[in-house]
């Protein structure tokens, strides 16, 4: 059984550096090549941000995030989900786009694909878009789908729609004096027709999402995919061949690659 390793037990003697050989716990590191935080201007540091995805025992992940900024409203990616390679081994499964913010109540906002492993007539049931909003609850959107039968994010499975190869995931952010408002589209597509689509409106109270200090959203998108152990109390997160392999294509910032 794998041993948990609380952030207490990590190194703090490598905060101050950005770029060079580091070791946080026992054999747990990397290499840090220089980079430079484009609204500062100033090397990231390690504390700043190498150090908080330094993660033991939540299994593989993979993360890539822009830079800290209200240049983009909108990100957009493919998922060629008959090419996804997953045995899961009981673990969740991910392949996901999502927004870190610094807002009053919410840090971050996961939009993308789960698998879910329940049976339905003895097949698991399969790949179905996850929304999870951290930091609070995360708010019942208003949902507009092509498929009246799809009442909620949770029922809009792939495996519904005979010859869904692609799913086309697209967030829009946006603020309102009211509201700080993230729009989700989902799309199954075959080779060549569209299938099934569903927009999804997430409104959230002015700045708890999005900072109030700026008028339009300030944000980081990103894109992930994770492996990650069903339980999370560190514990069992041991050798067992599980294997994710995923492409996520088409990203797009705005409207640019």
């Amino acid at each position: 059984m794998s041993v948990k390793i609380e952030k207490s037990q990590y190194s703090s003697q490598y905060d101050n550096i950005t770029s060079g050989v580091y070791y946080v716990y026992n054999d747990l590191g990397g290499y840090i090549y220089k980079s430079y935080e484009s609204i500062f201007s100033a090397p990231a540091r390690f504390a700043d941000h190498i150090k908080p995805l330094v993660e033991a025992n939540v299994g593989a992940h993979y993360y890539v995030q822009s830079p800290y900024t209200t240049t983009y409203s909108s990100a957009s990616a493919t998922v060629d989900v008959n090419s996804v390679n997953l045995t899961h081994n009981g673990r969740n499964a991910y392949i996901s786009l999502g927004i870190v913010t610094e807002g009053s109540t919410y840090y971050s906002f996961d939009i993308g694909l789960i698998y879910d492993r329940s049976l339905r007539n003895g097949v698991e049931a399969g790949w179905v878009p996850c929304a999870i909003a951290h930091g609070g609850t995360t708010p019942t959107p208003t949902i507009s789908c092509t498929d009246s039968s799809v009442t909620g994010i949770w029922n809009f499975y792939k495996s519904k729609y005979s010859g869904a190869r692609y799913c086309d995931i697209n967030i829009a952010v946006s603020k309102t004096s009211s509201n700080d408002v993230v729009t989700v589209t989902y799309t199954y597509r075959s080779a060549g027709s569209t299938l099934a689509t569903c927009v999804l409106t997430y409104n959230f109270t002015a700045g708890a999402m999005f900072t109030s200090t700026s008028t339009t959203p300030k944000l980081r998108f990103m894109r992930f995919v994770s492996l990650v152990p069903a339980n999370d109390d560190g514990t069992d997160d041991d050798r067992d061949y599980s294997i994710l392999n995923a492409n996520l294509n088409s990203l797009k910032l705005n409207q640019s690659n």
